[in-house]
């Protein structure tokens, strides 16, 4: 018989199944002993027969006593007839089977924090240790209890609750899965087996046995790499713990793909606390070269949580040697800005370290510091002005350059008077520099020039200046600027626009305003006030241009800066591009496709005009000035490094001529110099990179702390530096990234946990365990309480039969 009748649900409870369950998937119900009609029909016989023989019993009983016997003695021959049909309940369920969970457990520096646990969080705390018993967070902690969990870092609360009986997480898991579990931090330690036999105490002891103190985390990377190492295991799911800093590699979001591609949801314990009360330097940075005895941008951005309305104070150092002081305020919590110039006195690398005095009650004082390296430069930005005649444009950017202590200008006037060049302390050239004068410039501005003027050889120098060297090269426009000329000569792929314009540009009637474009309101080459709105009406205030090169658009890798809105400058009727920037290999190209920028100076314009023309140079010279020297090219890609860190030094070697260096490698030396110790040398060898003329990288590993410095036998004098520091990037955030993890779990089908959750955490993997369709049959006449109840009811009569006295 088939049917899902109160009856039936009555047995199944009585076998351990709850009514409703949704494992069951079809439940069917008979007899195989005796048939049930005939059970029925001989326990109505035998009830007539018991109540006859006791009616017709001693006569000294009363009604009520025999009443009571039959009824025990016919509930006794029912149970008996009951366990003789052998009723039989066939169920088909889906019942899990025992998974494999792989638990990767952070063990980043992060995780020995103390966080500094107030309200919900210090309750938190006691629920993992045991001190709160699981429930809500909204729980006094007893104040005996409250200085001790203060001080439990992130790692000896996940110890503690995975120890913690009323919890009972570790022997829970282990009862239904098996536990792969490995470390992570920069990348995932090998993934070894827990005994599930072991003990309760198993996983939290495993937990423990975990190293400490990695540098950085690379969550992303972690996880992959972990499900890579475990590709051939049957894995049910992931449980990280974690604080959800990710500050190396590739982002949580690869590792929630990994997981997807797998099929297996991520379960997160999160440690830590969202908001911890802290102050840190996030960045400092200064420009990529600076030069003595001129200030020195220093960029410092903070982050202030829970000290709104607080203040501190900024001290640069160099070494121990305090700089400079500058107070800040918080006036609400979040990232502030703040700016520190600096005078550096000489050349050199110079390591500064920026610290924020610490506030009361922080998190933790390692973030509150940080350093970059400034390239202090005592040497001038060599500039050649190439002009075919005299113009206001040429005249006051020479006088403009000349002007500069920064820079050393050589002019070339190709129709000018020849006698210019031979003019004692004269900035002009007498002829024309060949190939390799062009390559001894960092930057070469050429102003209205016809390039046929230049020969092909001076023409692919100035592409290599650019694109090898990492000099700059600026094309000047003016009235007899030609795009066509340019058609097909080395030059043509460095102009930031195309070339099909006309052979020449009309004058205006009357002068056209520019205007920039949203790409130049945010550019720093054409930033003459901190605030936008002022640099807009700056620049709306200067006299219009007269004249601008008509051209074709701009090339798609071009950046426009500045453009003429006048209607009918292109054909296309799209605003023609005035200023524009593009890269060209290492170097960089600038177009001002107009000759009017002398107009500028016109009443306050001259400083904009200076300002201008300066940020435009030093953009175009600073990737030569950021290189070891002239000629040898190296750098690394980032200034600051931790240990344990992978660190390429590389890039470009020239030979006397400028070159790319012929050599399959190229000898070195690298000095580490510790805080407190004696520097240590080594040889290294920078490798040529095939395919590559002229490229060399070495690959190091940061084993210390200290400043590294990396010279060469090309030019010894020439160092790349850059600094070690324990600094690490694991305490520069030390907040819970709890929306995160969220992200994760919820993308793969899992759950994050707070302590106050935990309770709940081994439910929820077993509901993710895999399944398997069964067909059981249980027999509830033999349930051991059906059983039990007949034996009652027997030993019952007995009990009364002895008390009335009857056989």
């Amino acid at each position: 018989m088939n049917g899902s009748s109160h009856f039936i649900d009555w047995l199944l409870r009585l076998s351990g199944i709850s009514a409703g369950d949704t494992s069951v998937r079809d439940v069917w119900f008979g007899f195989d002993g005796l048939n049930p009609g005939w059970a029925l029909l001989l326990v109505g016989v035998l009830a007539a027969l018991v109540a006859w023989l006791y009616l017709r019993g001693p006569g000294d009983l009363g009604r009520t006593a025999r009443i009571g016997l039959v009824a025990l003695r016919t509930l006794v021959i029912a149970g008996l007839l009951l366990l003789l049909t052998r009723p039989v309940i066939q169920l088909t369920r889906d019942e899990p089977t025992r998974g494999t969970l792989l638990t990767l457990v952070d063990t980043s520096a992060s995780q020995d924090i103390a966080d500094p646990r107030v309200g919900p969080d210090l309750a938190r705390a006691a629920i993992a240790t045991g001190a709160l018993p699981p429930g809500t967070v909204d729980r006094p902690v007893s104040p005996s209890s409250a200085p001790g969990l203060v001080k439990k870092t992130r790692r000896d609360l996940v110890e503690a609750a995975f120890s913690n009986p009323s919890l009972d997480l570790g022997r829970k898991i282990l009862a239904q899965t098996d536990v792969l579990l490995a470390s992570f931090a920069s990348e995932a330690g090998s993934a070894k087996p827990v005994p599930a036999n072991a003990g309760p105490e198993a996983l939290s002891d495993a937990i423990h046995a975990l190293p400490r103190g990695g540098s950085t985390t690379a969550l992303g990377d972690s996880i992959t790499q972990a499900l890579n190492s475990t590709a051939g295991q049957p894995l049910t799911g992931i449980l990280l713990v974690t604080d959800g800093a990710s500050n190396s590699g590739a982002p949580a979001a690869a590792a929630a793909d990994a997981a997807l591609r797998r099929g297996l949801p991520v379960f997160v314990i999160a440690t830590g606390i969202t908001a911890p009360r802290d102050l840190a330097v996030v960045s400092f940075t200064g420009p990529a070269v600076a030069f003595a005895r001129e200030d020195a941008p220093l960029q410092v951005r903070l982050r202030a949580t829970g000290l709104a309305g607080q203040s501190t104070d900024l001290v640069l150092r160099a070494g121990s040697t305090e700089l400079k002081r500058q107070h800040v305020t918080f006036d609400a919590d979040g990232e502030t800005e703040a700016s520190l110039n600096y005078q550096p006195t000489k050349a050199g690398d110079l390591v500064l370290t920026v610290e924020a005095l610490p506030a009361e009650g922080e998190t933790t004082l390692e973030n509150n510091r940080a350093s970059c390296i400034l390239r202090v430069i005592d040497r001038r930005i060599r500039v050649l002005l190439i002009e075919q005649e005299p113009r206001w444009e040429f005249r006051y950017l020479l006088d403009t350059l000349q002007r500069d202590r920064r820079i050393e200008v050589h002019a070339v006037m190709l129709d000018g008077d020849p006698g210019l060049g031979r003019e004692k302390g004269s900035s002009f050239l007498s002829e024309l520099p060949d190939a390799a004068g062009i390559l001894d410039n960092v930057i070469v501005v050429l102003g209205d020039v016809d390039p046929k003027r230049l020969g092909d050889d001076r023409m692919k120098a100035l592409g290599r200046l650019a694109r090898e060297t990492g000099g700059g090269l600026v094309f000047l426009a003016g009235p007899h600027f030609s795009p066509g000329a340019y058609k097909g000569t080395p030059l043509e792929s460095l102009l930031p626009v195309t070339v099909n314009g006309p052979s020449e540009s009309p004058s205006y009637p009357a002068p056209a305003g520019l205007l920039l474009t949203p790409a130049g309101r945010t550019s720093p080459l054409l930033k003459l006030a901190d605030n936008p709105v002022d640099n807009e009406a700056i620049w709306q205030g200067f006299p219009g241009a007269r004249w601008t090169a008509r051209t074709g658009p701009a090339k798609p890798a071009a950046e426009v800066l500045l453009v003429d809105p006048t209607p009918d400058k292109r054909s296309d009727g799209q605003p023609q591009p005035v200023l524009a920037l593009m890269a060209a290999g290492r170097g960089q190209v600038f177009y001002f496709g107009t000759g009017d920028t002398w107009r500028w100076r016109s009443h306050e314009g001259e400083k904009y005009y200076l300002r201008v023309w300066g940020q435009v140079f030093l953009k175009l010279g600073v990737e030569r000035l950021a290189g070891a020297s002239d000629l040898v090219q190296l750098n690394t890609p980032r200034p600051n490094y931790a240990p344990g860190d992978r660190i390429v030094v590389s890039g470009r070697i020239f030979d006397a001529s400028f070159q790319p260096l012929e050599a399959a490698a190229v000898k070195g030396t690298l000095r580490i110099q510790p805080a407190d110790s004696p520097a240590i040398e080594s040889d290294i060898l920078l490798r040529a990179r095939p395919g590559r003329p002229g490229e060399f990288e070495a690959e190091l590993t940061a084993s210390a702390r200290g400043r590294y410095t990396v010279v060469t036998e090309r030019d010894p004098k020439a160092a790349v530096v850059f600094s070690v520091d324990a600094l690490d990037i694991e305490l520069r955030d030390p907040a819970l990234n709890l929306a995160s993890l969220e992200q994760l779990a919820k993308t793969t089908g899992g759950a994050v946990f707070r302590e106050e959750d935990l309770v709940r955490l081994p439910d929820a993997i077993s509901k993710r365990l895999p399944v398997t369709t069964v067909v059981r049959r249980l027999e509830p006449a033999f349930n051991a309480w059906l059983l039990g109840a007949l034996i009652f009811l027997a030993s019952l009569e007995w009990l009364f039969r002895r008390l009335l006295r009857l056989k």
